[in-house]
């Protein structure tokens, strides 16, 4: 009896989440279709896309929905599918006016989470907008059973999130690292990265993606996901892990005794204190398995994903000698970076150039996206009649077989060279009977005419020089300054070695002034400032703490010839002096003025 209530208590509470589905999809449909009386816009669009493609078991990947246009929109209903819990939807809304054209654009985001590992297939939907249909490729999710480290009661844990336990040598594979918080815990820091790198395999540098909140269990945690890519290099079974470190975060504080400001504790204002959390996870196994040797494609180069092709040719009604453009796009997932086609596109009676590739990714480690190889080709006979098919095959991985796509021969029109009709150029007017047909190819002189006289002033003459010079100068003058400027901004010893030249040129045109007038008292004061200037250039120091001092010190280590060491004593000693028993004989002056002349020529010569 209690087992019979409890069956049609379920059967009961899945008639009533079917029926809010349809009540959630029919107000969907009513909220979109809102804007059936507007304008039509210029076109529209519906795009669906599953984020993330591989999830735990428990985990919630979002179905987007996007749709782009205007009038009433209507979408087919997600069917129920074993084992996938499907809620929501979420909408948002949005409305563009572009030179007088109204467009919607409408977002719904589905929620999908697995309550067991499998790969679910989500069908192809069906979305009309304003009466136009359009329809979405079937999208896939597959939830794994992730490897885990830890329990319910730590604060932070590491789970390793495997889209597949079976791998192919070469294979490019996304494994997804997740740090889990739990609890009160925020805010991770000083996460110790493991090293994935191994024998029989290589990994990317990783990347983290945006942090996003899960269900587990009864609680809700915060998932900080590091996605890492690997490629096996050989086939066996390959460990990853196992995985030993530590993250700091950040928990709430508690609550201080006698604080006035502790009822203020919530939001930005509230505390918390740090705590190194240890994490641990144990080893995963994977089996790596070498390529198939049997069946193998002619037009196999290596290239292991999910591609497909297109291919154009243009133009086909050429003559002998015209070029033809052949262009190859493979699109899809894999290793697009060493994806390879086969070297020689097209052979025979065709005239190659080198092809050129370009790489359109798609994502963060160049394994989705585009690549397009554009060959010119040249047809060197009219015995062409075709562009040869083009084939390229790989390996689905997925699938564990080899896959060929075939583009058919592209038929051509060659016409012989100089089978075209010549333009004919129309005159304004009709010649005569008697006119004498015109010349039109001049007939080359056997004997050149005397040079005629260059007139004065013409193309090389002064005037042009100075007026198309003075610019160049004008330009080349400014970089100079330019240059000057930035040098002396990155170099201050340089600055003030210029300016220093400068304040010692007119110190010394104001002594031999002071020396004709016999003012002495300056004449020592500014001397003094010369030195302490020049020799504060020298060392590098303050020009105020110079003194007689550093002439032994200092300034004999650099290599001054001996005269010059004495002069400075001397010139040092007779500015002392002359400050209790100046001197006013011009001669004295004018001889301390030749000697200071030469010590500071000397002195420039060492800054230099």
């Amino acid at each position: 009896m209690v087992a019979g209530w409890l069956n049609m208590a379920l059967d009961r509470a899945g008639r009533m989440q079917r029926r809010l589905r349809w009540i959630r999809l029919g107000w969907l449909c009513a909220v979109l279709g809102t804007g059936s009386g507007m304008a039509s816009a210029s076109a529209a669009s519906f795009t669906a896309a599953i984020e993330p493609e591989t999830v735990a078991v428990g985990d919630t990947a979002a179905l987007k929905l996007v749709f782009e246009g205007s009038g009433q929109i209507q979408l087919t209903q997600i069917p129920n599918l074993p084992g996938l819990v499907i809620s929501g939807p979420q909408q948002g809304r949005s409305i563009n006016i572009v030179n007088g054209q109204r467009t919607e654009s409408v977002n719904a985001t589905y929620f999908l989470r697995p309550t067991q590992p499998g790969e679910f297939v989500i069908p192809v939907l069906t979305a009309t907008i304003g009466g136009q249909e359009f329809r979405s490729p079937a999208l896939r999710l597959v939830a794994v059973q992730a490897t885990q480290g830890g329990d319910g009661q730590s604060l932070a844990l590491l789970r390793l999130v495997v889209p597949r336990e079976r791998f192919y040598v070469g294979e490019s594979v996304v494994l997804e690292l997740q740090l889990i918080l739990q609890g009160h815990a925020s805010n991770p820091s000083e996460f110790g990265m493991p090293n994935f790198s191994g024998q029989g395999w290589t990994a990317g540098p990783p990347m983290q993606g945006q942090m996003r909140q899960a269900q587990q269990g009864h609680q809700v945690v915060t998932v900080y996901p590091i996605r890492i890519p690997i490629t096996p290099l050989q086939p066996g079974s390959l460990t990853l892990g196992p995985v030993n470190s530590s993250v700091v975060v950040q928990l709430p504080a508690p609550a201080r005794r006698n604080d006035p400001f502790g009822g203020f504790d919530f939001g930005l204002f509230q505390r918390s204190e740090p705590r190194r959390v240890p994490l641990s996870l144990p080893a995963h196994t994977v089996e790596v398995l070498a390529l198939p040797t049997n069946h193998v494609p002619r037009s196999f180069t290596g290239a292991l994903g999910q591609f497909d092709m297109a291919v154009s040719v243009g133009p086909t009604n050429v003559t002998v000698g015209d070029p033809i453009t052949l262009r190859v796009q493979v699109s899809g997932n894999g290793n697009l970076s060493a994806l390879a086609l086969p070297q020689r596109l097209v052979s025979g009676d065709f005239k190659t150039y080198e092809p050129e590739t370009k790489l359109e990714t798609t994502d963060d480690f160049g394994l989705a996206g585009m690549k397009t190889v554009e060959q010119i080709i040249i047809p060197e006979n009219t015995e062409v009649r075709e562009v040869p098919a083009i084939e390229f095959s790989f390996f689905d991985p997925t699938a564990g077989a080899y896959r060929t796509l075939t583009h058919p021969a592209t038929p051509l029109r060659v016409m012989p060279a100089g089978s075209r009709p010549a333009p004919v150029v129309a005159t304004g007017g009709g010649a005569g009977a008697d006119e004498a047909p015109r010349q039109d190819i001049v007939h080359i002189k056997p004997r050149l005419d005397a040079p005629a006289a260059r007139p004065s002033g013409g193309l090389l003459g002064p005037r042009f020089l100075i007026w198309n010079g003075a610019p160049l100068l004008a330009w080349l003058g400014a970089v100079v300054w330019r240059k000057r400027a930035e040098t002396l901004g990155r170099n201050p010893r340089l600055r003030r070695r210029q300016a220093v030249k400068r304040l010692v040129a007119e110190g010394l045109k104001e002594l031999e002034d002071l020396t004709r007038r016999g003012e002495s008292e300056r004449f020592y004061e500014v001397g003094f400032h010369l030195l302490q200037e020049q020799i504060g250039v020298v060392l590098d120091q303050p020009a105020l703490g110079i003194t007689e001092s550093v002439v032994e010190e200092k300034l004999a280590p650099l290599g001054l010839g001996e005269p010059t060491l004495n002069q400075l004593h001397e010139l040092f000693q007779a500015c002392n002096v002359a400050r209790y028993a100046p001197t006013h004989d011009r001669q004295e002056l004018a001889a301390l003025l030749g000697k200071l002349k030469v010590s500071l020529a000397a002195l420039e010569r060492i800054s230099a």
